[in-house]
């Protein structure tokens, strides 16, 4: 299709392909059908091409067709699976004990040529899965980059589909045509960490029992109890926004205490057992209705909660069972991709293995090393918690408030010696360094003679993964978060500084120290703050073959300061937690600023001679959002080249595409285009390529089911595709 120029002129030095992903809904639209609160990153990996030329845009859209979302779509349309079939969990899609985990390949797209002076194809890249290799002239998937054999899942080790734990930015080196991702796993200490410390501050021990609230003989449905009061969830009946209630009493309460009272124990062993002989006599079991056989299950005082139960602790039981038998090991592992080959490396530190705590969203490669940073994407328990909204809102409010943790005040990096990256190691030492401030995109300088130089957005009071839901509550008015905005990312608590961070090296050793001064406040334009909320980013030359890992121009999008979408969990997190000591911004400033809010923006931020400053600035007017920058040379030498910026708006158009000269941003946009047709969510990142590759053999297009997933996925798809064709009975 051709969209619509509304104002301005496509400038006739632009030709080439903008590739746009963004995450579209799922195969059946459970979150959709249930009213289920599903953040906006948990949907299927959907690429636009837009082909920019003789001044008109036109478009090209296909999902990412791995086959978890082919084994995906048949179980959802076929009866007889409705027990094995994938389900909304929060920000991920899962069926833990049958099928695995849901790869989207929806986030990130990486331009590779394996060999040097080739025109490149695409990768689809996700936080949980291997990168998938898109033919950029039809968009069709050609399968992942490498075997299932190759990889060691996270979660869901014997399934069809484990949970590749990934980064959704690997690193691709245009210079050799070195491409490096990275494969890795939080050991069970940490995934279970925020578990243990709720049970920890509960006072709760492991025997048999029950919980009680101050005193109170009698046993409570656990809504119920939750309601009279836990910190950070009511704190008072007048307003549901207030803070600063001292928490009841819980005490535990023994089981032989329990044997005199109304009500069964709590089960154990005893769920294991309902479920296994449930499925061995073939009974269906609906976790979300909390129906066996049609019967509506109501036990004493369990009642309200019941059904939370079962679906946690039936599946649940098993899934932990499998779990403490093969607990994963921590692990980083660097995945190297040179000239044909593929080899990998695990990486220590001191001999030991790299512990991740937040997750790898991203690393870059240098000349002489990779980049791998702990970066500041939580990926934790909460996340998972999911439900139909309205259902067990105090419950659900009561453990995302106990389980949810701020970012962390630092991110770690690790540098790999890429001369260490030979054939016939398995292991590589890496150099450790520590930046101030948590950092989630970052740009490295190719050329690291005089260091590792870094240019990064520092996320100060917030983080990218916290989203808000239908359990919380507005961080000012303390009213109930509008259902509209279910789903959307939380804004910012803080200012986001910018900042170019130089890693010397010495010996065996190294020093994170910065050279420029961190640009916060006050930048402004136009008497307004633009660092509210930096999130999405792009770079001249990234990874352009002529100055591979140039930063000396980046643009960033903002999504400003909106009032009604900072949850009381965020303000919480990081307000009433101890300030982080590089705060830009007090909380009572904060709230004064969400009083007006601050709009969107785009800027240019430019480094000269060590020095780097924000030198140029276009602010959206009020009620835009602004996504996915792109970067686009000019076939003409003499110019400074582009920017692409996707946009929403409240009014019609409601998505834009605007085109700006990439030295005068401040001057607005000089092409505007009509997008509504695409019907694209919030997108994501991008990437641009000048020709694209049209020789693609006909062995290169398809999927080989047993070579990169192994007989298992075969087997599976064989059996869903074979139940598809075979007419049903009458």
């Amino acid at each position: 299709m051709t969209l619509r120029l509304t104002s301005g002129t496509l400038p006739p030095d632009i030709d080439g392909f903008w590739f746009v992903i963004a995450a579209v809904g799922t195969p059946s639209d459970v979150a959709i059908k249930e009213k289920r609160t599903t953040p906006f990153l948990n949907g299927e990996g959907v690429i636009y091409k837009l082909a920019l030329r003789d001044g008109t845009v036109t478009a090209h859209a296909k999902v990412v067709e791995n086959l978890s979302f082919r084994a995906d779509q048949l179980a959802a349309s076929e009866a007889g699976f409705e027990t094995i079939r994938f389900q909304q969990m929060g920000i991920s899609r899962g069926s833990m004990l049958d099928l695995g985990t849901r790869d989207m390949s929806n986030t990130a797209i990486v331009p590779w040529a394996s060999n040097v002076g080739e025109l490149p194809e695409l990768l689809a890249c996700y936080d949980s899965g291997r990168p998938h290799r898109i033919d950029p002239e039809t968009l069709a998937t050609l399968g992942p980059i490498s075997p299932t054999k190759k990889w060691v899942g996270q979660l869901a080790h014997l399934r069809p589909f484990p949970q590749f734990m990934s980064g959704a930015h690997p690193a691709y080196d245009a210079v050799t045509g070195d491409l490096f991702a990275v494969n890795y796993a939080r050991d069970l200490v940490d995934m279970m960490g925020p578990i243990a410390a709720l049970f920890e501050r509960l006072g709760l021990r492991s025997d048999t029992g029950a919980l009680r609230i101050n005193g109170d003989k009698s046993t409570l449905p656990v809504d119920e109890i939750l309601a009279r009061g836990v910190p950070g969830l009511v704190d008072d009946t007048t307003s549901p926004g207030s803070r600063g209630v001292a928490p009841p009493k819980w005490t535990w309460v023994d089981s032989a205490e329990l044997d005199d009272q109304r009500g069964p124990p709590l089960v154990d062993e005893s769920l294991y057992e309902a479920e296994r002989f449930l499925r061995q006599s073939g009974a269906s079991f609906d976790l979300m209705t909390g129906k066996v056989l049609g019967a509506d299950i109501r036990v004493g005082w369990f009642s309200r909660c019941l059904r939370i139960a079962f679906r946690l602790l039936f599946k649940g039981l098993r899934f932990l069972k499998e779990l403490w038998q093969q607990p994963p090991e921590r692990f980083v592992s660097l995945h190297a991709y040179r000239s044909g080959t593929h080899q990998t490396y695990r990486l220590t530190h001191k001999g030991k293995p790299i512990r991740i705590l937040g997750s790898i969203h991203q690393i870059a490669v240098t000349k002489r090393y990779v980049v791998v940073a702990d970066t500041s994407f939580k990926f934790e328990l909460d996340f998972i918690i999911s439900s139909e909204e309205g259902k067990h809102k105090e419950s659900r409010r009561w453990l995302r408030d106990q389980l949810s943790g701020r970012q962390p005040d630092t991110s770690p990096v690790y540098l790999v010696p890429r001369e260490a990256l030979v054939d016939g190691k398995t292991s590589v030492e890496v150099i450790a360094a520590e930046l101030k401030n948590g950092v989630v995109h970052f740009f490295a300088k190719y050329d690291d003679s005089s260091g590792v130089d870094l240019l990064c957005a520092h996320s100060n009071g917030m983080d990218p993964a916290e989203f808000l839901d239908d359990v919380d509550y507005d961080a000012i008015d303390g009213g109930p978060i509008a259902d509209e905005l279910h789903g959307l990312f939380c804004g910012p608590t803080d200012v986001s500084p910018i900042a170019l961070n130089r890693i010397l090296v010495s010996g065996e050793s190294a020093q994170a120290v910065v050279v420029s001064q961190a640009v916060s406040q006050p930048v402004s334009s136009g008497g307004t703050e633009l660092l509210w909320g930096v999130g999405l980013g792009c770079a001249v030359g990234n990874p352009g073959p002529a100055d591979s890992g140039s930063i000396d121009r980046t643009f960033w999008t903002t999504s400003g300061l909106v009032p009604h979408i900072v949850s009381k969990r965020a303000r919480d997190l990081y307000f009433l937690a101890p300030p982080h000591e590089d705060r830009l911004v007090s909380e009572a400033e904060w709230v004064e600023a969400m009083k007006t809010g601050t709009p969107a923006s785009v800027f240019r931020a430019d480094v000269r001679d060590d020095v780097l400053a924000i030198t140029d600035a276009w602010q959206a007017p009020p009620g835009w959002t602004t996504c996915t920058p792109q970067f686009i040379p000019s076939s003409n030498p003499e110019s400074a080249g582009y920017l692409g910026c996707v946009v929403f708006t409240q009014t019609q158009p409601f998505r834009r595409i605007l085109i700006f000269a990439a030295d005068n941003l401040a001057a607005g946009p000089t092409a505007e285009f009509d997008a509504d047709a695409l019907e694209w969510p919030y997108t994501l990142h991008s990437a641009w390529l000048d020709e694209i590759r049209t020789d693609w053999s006909s062995t290169e297009k398809v999927i080989d089911v047993d070579r990169n997933y192994g007989g298992l996925v075969g087997d599976l798809l064989d059996r869903l595709q074979r139940r598809h064709r075979e007419p049903k009975s009458s």
